[in-house]
């Protein structure tokens, strides 16, 4: 019991006085600290990446076999696994936060903290306060083409990236789910679930996602748009719908 105190503690006490950077800024988190269902233990977080950058300033402990562990001065040990390293670093460096650590292969990161006083891993996104903020994608409007059964969700999606999930409820019961790792538009693209699709494939002409196949009563239905992200936050959008 002592341990796990004195563990809470030490967390609070972190993250206020060392907020770590993101590894990734702007990656999408896909995969979360802990034990899964099937009682498998993460040791860290998985991120959608390219480049790797140093989280906090430190001393490069290790690094090869496409592993970079940095040591810092709170005791606590960065490690990016699935990582080119860059020729630049060489064990001892003093790296500084923000410095290009190297890329990953097959665009996925897998950052982990190892606290060397407690000697266990801690959750990233505890320390990461960058890794933690997030927005929601805004629905704005929805409409129903009674003849298709489609339903159309308006959203202003204008920069967002991370997981989200996108669900369709109507009187009270999910009918439809969406699921996405990534909002982005470049251009006429629009990158969802690491794929490229033409912006009207998804969207149609005025930027909204369709739902196919939805039956709504006919007379008033009562229709609710449940947009929750990685972290557990919701933002629910209530409308309704006059068949």
């Amino acid at each position: 019991m002592r341990r796990i105190i004195l563990l809470s503690t030490f967390l609070m006490i972190a993250a206020a006085l060392y907020p770590y950077d993101s590894p990734a800024p702007g990656g999408a988190v896909t995969s979360s600290f802990g034990s899964d269902a099937k009682g498998q233990f993460n040791t860290g977080i998985d991120i959608n990446a390219e480049e790797v950058f140093a989280a906090e300033s430190g001393e490069v402990l290790y690094y090869g076999d496409n592993l970079v562990a940095v040591a810092h001065a709170d005791s606590i040990l960065t490690i990016y696994s699935n990582v080119a390293v860059s020729e630049a670093l060489t064990k001892d460096i003093h790296v500084n936060k923000g410095q290009l650590l190297g890329k990953t292969k097959e665009g996925s990161l897998h950052f982990a903290l190892y606290d060397l006083e407690m000697e266990q891993y801690i959750n990233p996104l505890l320390m990461t306060e960058s890794l933690k903020k997030s927005e929601l994608p805004k629905v704005s409007n929805i409409s129903y083409d009674s003849q298709g059964g489609m339903l159309s969700v308006y959203m202003a999606y204008k920069g967002l990236t991370g997981l989200y999930k996108v669900q369709v409820s109507v009187a009270g019961h999910v009918v439809s789910t969406l699921e996405f790792r990534t909002i982005k538009r470049t251009d006429d693209t629009l990158v969802l679930d690491s794929g490229a699709f033409e912006y009207g494939t998804l969207y149609g002409r005025q930027g909204a996602f369709t739902f196919p196949g939805i039956q709504l009563e006919a007379g008033e239905n009562s229709v609710d748009i449940i947009v929750t992200d990685f972290y557990g936050k919701k933002v629910v959008f209530h409308g309704r719908i006059t068949v």
